[in-house]
């Protein structure tokens, strides 16, 4: 069974950081350096990182494994629905940091990563101690606003869930949504293609 949450509402703090990241770069996919570890899964999962889908979006993966922690977990022995997003959340910030767009860049541009809507479908439950890999991608980005997809697996369980978002660029100066630029196009994975 397959359950689908849609949220549409602004985050209240987008300058929030969680820690800086160290990230290999490996044919045109970023993961964190903690995922060489034997005890992580490999960065992939199960999913085929160089399809021909991914590299027709223009934009580079990022792979970051993580484990489920108590912390993590509700009174049913599994993560919560609004923990996922925090697992999602901390993801994208690794992405961005890793590729020089952290706090420090945020505040001195005055341009920062915004959400504006989400829709996560959840397939299997996430369990205590939980090894997993989220992956990372812009879909695309037309203008103001971009299409992010970040899946949650695991080697054992293949795909635990499924987010898109709907991503901008925005100028805390001038209150609204900007063009993306260089620097930001560069911190989520924008590939030049010849």
């Amino acid at each position: 069974m397959t359950t689908a949450l849609r949220i549409v509402t602004p985050i209240k703090n987008p300058l929030k950081i969680l820690r800086p990241s160290r990230v290999i770069l490996d044919a045109n996919v970023s993961y964190h350096a903690n995922c060489a570890s034997a005890s992580l899964p490999k960065p992939w999962g199960g999913v085929e990182v160089n399809s021909p889908d991914r590299e027709r979006s223009g934009f580079e993966q990022f792979i970051y494994p993580m484990m489920i922690r108590e912390s993590h977990l509700d009174t049913f022995g599994h993560v919560n629905n609004a923990t996922y997003l925090e697992i999602l959340e901390e993801a994208r910030w690794e992405f961005i940091q890793s590729r020089g767009f952290g706090l420090e860049t945020i505040k001195k541009l005055g341009l920062g990563p915004t959400i504006l809507s989400v829709e996560l479908t959840f397939t299997k439950e996430l369990r205590n101690r939980q090894q997993i890999t989220i992956t990372t991608q812009v879909l695309n980005y037309p203008g103001k606003v971009g299409e992010l997809e970040q899946t949650i697996e695991s080697v054992d369980f293949g795909r635990h869930a499924r987010a898109l978002f709907k991503i901008g660029l925005f100028d805390v100066q001038k209150r609204r949504l900007v063009d993306p630029t260089p620097e930001w196009l560069q911190a989520i994975g924008y590939r030049k293609t010849s």
